[in-house]
């Protein structure tokens, strides 16, 4: 009996086998299952800016063809925007509507949100050319909206290359590989008002990639305990090391402009126990490492970058990410590294000098760094270390 039963089982497991798939075949794509993967209806818009008093036809799409007479508008603000029952949205007063366009008899729906204000009407960017780097800190397109005051300015940034550049949703732009590419800026408020940067993307020497990356570790640093650092004339801490563990200790740490370029130096192996500071002449090294550093670098006393403040040089395209620079400033010593230029054409560069609390890039680090020529008459470049 047993093997007659279990024979009797053999032979209806097909017929379960086929009706449980069909069953499964009915769950799956069934309207309800299809509706939590694909949007049975949808609008040619999201939101919309408009006027008051302005109309906008919204047209509904839908996946089957049989619901297209079957949408039924209607508008959650009639106070703000009226709809009617072709989807002509009529904007009443300044607030805010949400448009809903239904099909009658189902659960599927569609919205639209209707602001009752002010249109963009263009957008302008601040730099229509930006220039970064593969593997450097990422840039932000900055842009003015018009008018001033209009109800809706968010934006959308598209890379039309992004094996050459990318961008978020913030407009941050990062350097993936050497070339040159657009950032499309739109609006989202409906006016479809656009326009665009260029991006061009360089290659850095490796030994900059390290040498920036270094920087930016002992910048974050810096800030992080610049309520411990003093000034200390040209003796610094001699190592990242040093500094650092003093600041876990809660001590004070000796620390001037030159801290973070010799640190980094130091961490490269192309400083061994010298230190190295700006002076009106050039460079000073208090060892003889300045060999080290020659394998790799190149000592630039000429030029057109050479006399002038690091803003005027920045302009003329006369510096390059990662120059290391000797800065006299009424005489005194100064060290930075320069480190390109934010989204509004200021200078960046590294450094630590003066007050650390309240300075530094100028506030140590990154920052920005504009050297006037009006504020100051009688300092300048007088030598640059660029890697090779």
């Amino acid at each position: 009996m047993k093997t007659a039963n279990h024979e009797h089982f053999l032979k209806i497991n097909p017929t379960i086998l086929r009706i449980a798939i069909i069953l499964l075949s009915l769950l799956i794509f069934s309207p309800r299952s299809m509706a939590e993967t694909t949007q049975e209806i949808t609008l040619n818009h999201k939101t919309f800016t408009m006027k008051k008093g302005k109309k906008l036809t919204l047209k509904a799409t839908t996946l089957n063809k049989k619901y297209k007479k079957k949408i039924v508008w209607s508008s959650k603000q009639k106070k703000v925007a009226t709809v009617s029952k072709k989807g002509v949205v009529k904007a009443v007063k300044k607030g805010r509507a949400t448009i809903i366009a239904k099909i009658k008899g189902t659960s599927y729906q569609a919205k639209c949100k209707i602001i009752v204000g002010t249109p963009v009407k263009k957008i302008v960017p601040k730099k229509k050319k930006i220039v970064t780097y593969v593997g450097s800190k990422s840039k932000k397109i900055s842009v003015k909206i018009n008018p001033d005051n209009a109800s809706n300015t968010n934006l959308t940034y598209t890379s039309k290359n992004e094996d050459v550049a990318m961008v978020n949703s913030g407009g941050r732009i990062t350097g993936k590989a050497v070339g040159r590419t657009y950032i499309v800026v739109r609006s989202t408020d409906g006016s479809n008002k656009k326009t665009s940067v260029e991006v061009v993307v360089k290659k850095v020497n490796p030994l900059v990639t390290q040498f920036i990356q270094l920087l930016d570790k002992y910048s974050s640093f810096i800030k992080k305990y610049g309520d411990q650092c003093y000034k200390n004339g040209p003796n610094p801490c001699v190592v990242y090391s040093e500094a650092k563990e003093l600041a876990e200790k809660g001590k004070k740490i000796p620390l001037n402009c030159t801290a973070p370029t010799n640190w980094a130096l130091r961490e490269m192996g192309y400083l061994n126990n010298g230190q190295i500071y700006g002076t009106k002449k050039g460079f000073v090294i208090t060892s003889g490492d300045k060999d080290l550093i020659e394998e790799v670098a190149d000592f630039i006393s000429t030029g057109p970058a050479i006399g002038c403040c690091v803003q005027e040089a920045a302009d003329l395209g006369a510096l390059v990410y990662g120059d290391i620079l000797s800065i006299d400033i009424h005489g005194i010593n100064h060290l930075c590294v320069y480190a390109g230029k934010d989204e509004d054409g200021n200078a960046l560069a590294y450094e630590a000098g003066g007050i650390p609390q309240s300075r530094g890039y100028t506030e140590v680090g990154c920052g920005p760094l504009i050297y006037s020529n009006s504020s100051y008459s009688d300092y300048y470049i007088s030598e640059i270390i660029r890697f090779k």
